[in-house]
């Protein structure tokens, strides 16, 4: 059983998401990443409690970046510091150090949440990316009400396959005792 998570784990989730916007597309953003990346793993090593659900984790990893690349590459969001087609490292970074926060903060509510959950899903994402372009972290390529409906809108299909995982993963695991 996941040990129940700390306040402090999200307080960690919201010093990474602005420690990487703001070091974006800056000298320091290779150094801003790579030392979020190992303090992440560091604790996973020090703290087994904390580390994240596998399934979780690496169905965020994957997907999130994908819903960004998508976001880039039909030019809803413009990100500093990329290239061509590739996602700038601040932005795996950010997805990596969400899923492990997402993993275990929010599978209890992935997994029993009600239908008021989409509401803060449908508006939290886009807001954090309207603070990202705040910061001079990104921009929008179209207009900013298109690109927040976008931006919401793969956060929702996201969500919904993260819940049906964390649900078909609670159903077996109460199969099994």
């Amino acid at each position: 059983m996941m040990a129940p998570w700390s306040p402090l784990e999200l307080l960690w989730g919201s010093i990474c998401y602005w420690l990487l916007t703001l070091s974006a597309g800056s000298p320091l953003e290779p150094m801003v990443c790579a030392g979020l990346l190992s303090s992440m793993l560091l604790m996973w090593r020090l703290y087994n409690a904390l580390r994240p659900d596998p399934q979780l984790f690496v169905a965020c990893v994957v997907i999130g970046p994908l819903i960004d690349l998508s976001l880039m590459l039909l030019d809803l969001v413009a990100y500093v510091s990329h290239r061509d087609w590739l996602l700038p490292l601040w932005i795996v970074t950010l997805w990596t150090c969400f899923a492990g926060n997402l993993s275990r903060v929010l599978r209890p509510l992935l997994e029993r949440a009600g239908p008021w959950i989409w509401l803060p899903i449908a508006i939290g994402p886009p807001l954090a990316y309207a603070g990202g372009v705040r910061t001079g972290a990104a921009s929008f390529g179209q207009p900013a009400a298109f690109s927040l409906l976008a931006i919401a809108t793969g956060w929702l299909l996201m969500f919904a396959l993260l819940r049906f995982l964390a649900r078909r993963r609670a159903l077996a695991s109460n199969a099994t005792h």
